[in-house]
């Protein structure tokens, strides 16, 4: 019986663990990439065009572009480019706001990290 040398690190026992896992790396991504800003992009309909103004509070929290019941942190919304490193005011706002500050997603029909967002009220 051949002998195999110990690997060292943690092992991965779950499904769910495994996919806990990648989540966590793929945040330590999204970190990396804002460089703790919000990654936020708004559109200002400014004059007779739109202006683009990217959030400038600082990032808190990881808000999933993909989600749904059951879905979030599985299959494509576990990839960084399906995650936005957002500020509390911007994540409260995308998930419906307070007041009728609301942001949409303006995009394709895949969200991706790049998309911007306009205020509705």
């Amino acid at each position: 019986m051949p002998t195999y040398p110990k690997t060292s690190g943690k092992r991965i026992q779950t499904r769910r663990q495994a996919n806990q896992a990648k989540d966590r790396a793929a945040n330590a991504l999204v970190k990396e990439r804002s460089g703790g800003r919000c990654e936020v992009v708004v559109e200002v309909y400014v004059g007779a065009s739109y202006g683009r103004f990217r959030c400038e509070r600082a990032s808190n929290a990881i808000h999933h572009l993909i989600s749904g019941r059951g879905q979030r942190g599985i299959g494509e919304s576990v990839k960084a480019e399906r995650k936005l490193d957002v500020c509390n005011i911007c994540h409260r706002d995308i998930h419906g706001g307070v007041g009728g500050k609301k942001l949409i997603r303006i995009g394709g029909v895949v969200p991706h990290y790049t998309d911007r967002y306009r205020r509705v009220a």
